[in-house]
């Protein structure tokens, strides 16, 4: 019998907040946890939770704005949908544009509308309660898919829109006169990813992770900060006070920026050391909201006093996760998804274990040794974990920056070390194979030129490598097909090569067994000689070309899961079968098959199947 109930890890991940005054001149808080029908925090200026407000249909929130009339806009993420809290209700506005999934920011305009940018039509669009959704501006093309934050100049009335993942561009043209000659900033880095446009001290700032540029809305040239990178600038700018605004920047430090002299100093440490998603000031000081998993609201008096209390943002069950069975118990790791908690779950006992934050999980192994190593985004990590204390995760290697890579998605080991394959950074092309000494921390890292490792086996000898020619997220899309490799283990240096069979573009997932090994090429499963790289064909599970893929043995069968269909194949007899769509990742435990999937008509992955498979 097929059961299904909700995840037990609850989490909290809130991208983005807003604060604002009610009429009779309170502060509030906006922001929105992650989640099905993702729920409204409304927060009062201790921390505490006000009001709490689902909004129908939506995961999640990347764009809050505060609105005139003491509540808020709030833009959600794959619905693409805009909805207003006027202190007391939630209306659904609607879709600003047919193609929108992503409202990736929103500003309030003085007239009480509200301009939004959305994915992955790259548009502006201005909505207003008399005439509804408007184009104003239409931005996107075959190789510009993202309009991702936004600026108002109320004193120009000029709209500032910064477009990238790739490349990254900061454009503007006139609210009243959108079809007018677009004005194109230069200097910007095109590789940035923007993440917040405001408009302080009569200029544009623009940021993007640890970089901070100026632009004058006259000179239209983008000048760096130059302390931004050194003090980890992260998290969002706050509003203007007597010429200066303030960030925070890494490990909790408290920064300063001098809008004159266009200078950044840290003038204090918080004692939290999360990224500022929201802050307001007033007469009694400075007020800061930070972290998007473990949220504190942080109080900066005038004197330069700090305190903070726990902020009261609604947990909710946790979406994308990852799991991974425990070998002989009956047990499983479950991942929080985008949250980044572990932890380990009995189903038959219902207990589930201390938690740790190590990043989302992308992929994961146990070492021979019994050791869980697992790669996790954003920072292209590789961590391991001890099952006996979940709570000292030990980082090895972060490739994000020092390699611009994004997602280890393969992920295996050999004695004490361990190989990575992942996806190429934002907008980039070239994935990489990494090596990783698990005991000294020592790694080698093989670029691999516009290709995404997808698959690494180990075959006694040699690595089995599967590769596609996919870029990293919002890169043009490249056609052609990926390859199979024979590689050094230890110099990572390509000793024999072939490609993909049946033409297909992604060898997708590679498993072995004492006959040999299994390959999964888009919905094709092959045998695959490993001396050769020979291929014949088994099966056909589905059409056309897959973007990821995992292979389980179980007893003679194996269990394949290709782009959420899971299906139990016999290679022998060459049969297949069906056993669940939908899914989002998938473990075999014992005699069972369990996969994260999503409640019936949402687009969440908060929920746990468990099929029983067939003796």
């Amino acid at each position: 019998m097929i059961l299904q109930q909700t995840t037990p890890m609850r989490t909290v991940l809130a991208h983005r907040a807003a604060m604002g005054r009610t009429p009779a001149g309170d502060l509030v808080i906006h922001t929105v946890s992650q989640g099905t029908n993702a729920p409204l925090s409304v927060l009062d200026a201790t921390g505490t939770r006000i009001a709490e407000v689902p909004l129908p249909g939506a995961s999640g929130a990347w764009a809050v704005t505060s609105a005139a009339d003491g509540g808020c806009w709030l833009g959600s993420y794959y619905q693409g949908l805009l909805f207003h809290w006027d202190g007391s209700a939630v209306t659904t506005v609607g879709r600003p544009t047919p193609e929108a999934t992503y409202l990736w920011d929103a500003v309030a305009l003085p007239d009480g509308g509200v301009l939004v940018a959305t994915y992955p039509d790259a548009a502006v669009v201005r909505y207003d309660p008399e005439q509804g959704f408007r184009t104003v501006r239409r931005l996107g093309n075959e190789g510009q898919l993202y309009a991702r934050a936004l600026a108002f100049d109320h004193d120009r009335r000029m709209v500032w829109c910064g477009l990238g993942v790739s490349p990254c561009q900061l454009v503007g043209f006139p609210l009243d006169d959108p079809e007018a000659e677009l004005t194109v900033v230069t200097g910007i880095p095109t590789q940035l990813v923007p993440r917040q446009l405001i408009m302080l001290g009569g200029r544009i700032w623009f940021v993007s992770e640890s970089e901070l540029w100026s632009i004058d809305p006259d000179g239209l040239t983008a000048e760096p900060v130059a302390e931004a990178a050194a003090l980890g600038a992260c998290g969002y700018l706050s509003p203007e006070h007597d010429g200066f605004a303030y960030l925070t920047g890494a490990g909790g430090a408290l920064l300063r920026l001098d809008l004159a002299e266009r200078r950044l100093d840290k003038i204090g440490q918080l004692p939290v050391s999360e990224p500022m998603i929201a802050a307001e000031i007033d007469r009694d000081g400075l007020i800061i909201l930070v972290g998007q998993q473990r949220a504190s609201l942080v109080r900066v008096g005038s004197g330069g006093e700090i305190t903070a209390v726990p902020a009261d943002l609604a947990a909710t069950p946790s979406h994308m996760g990852h799991l991974i069975g425990v070998p002989d118990s009956g047990d499983l790791f479950l991942s929080a998804g985008q949250q980044g908690d572990i932890a380990r779950w009995s189903p038959a006992g219902g207990e589930l274990g201390p938690t740790s934050q190590i990043g989302q999980v992308e992929s994961w192994a146990w070492t021979a040794d019994g050791t869980l190593i697992a790669g996790t985004y954003p920072q292209a990590a590789l961590v391991e974990v001890e099952p006996a204390d979940v709570t000292r995760p030990r980082v090895l290697v972060r490739l994000h920056e020092s390699h611009h890579q994004s997602r280890p998605i393969a992920i295996t080991s050999v004695g004490r070390v361990a190989y990575l394959g992942t996806t190429p950074g934002y907008g980039l092309r070239d994935g990489a194979l990494t090596r990783v000494d698990l005991d000294s921390g020592e790694f080698r890292v093989a670029a691999m030129t516009d290709e995404t490792v997808h698959a690494i086996w180990w075959d006694g000898s040699a690595l089995i490598v599967g590769t596609s020619p996919e870029s990293g997220t919002g890169a043009p899309r490249r056609l052609g097909s990926g390859r199979l490799l024979r590689v050094d283990p230890d110099t990572l240096a390509v000793l024999a090569e072939s490609p993909v069979p049946g033409g297909a573009r992604t060898a997708a997932a590679i498993a072995g067994d004492g006959d040999g090994l299994w390959l999964i090429a888009d919905h094709g499963l092959w045998r695959l000689d490993p001396a050769t790289l020979a291929a014949d064909h088994v099966l056909d599970l589905g059409t056309g070309a897959s973007a990821r893929a995992a292979i389980h043995r179980y007893g003679s069968s194996l269990v394949i899961d290709i782009d959420g269909a899971t299906w139990l194949a016999d290679p022998e007899r060459r049969t297949k079968e069906l056993l669940t769509e939908g899914g989002h990742h998938v473990a075999v435990v014992g005699r069972d098959l369990w996969a994260v999937v999503r409640p019936d008509q949402h687009s969440t992955f908060t929920d746990l199947r468990r099929i029983p498979l067939p003796d």
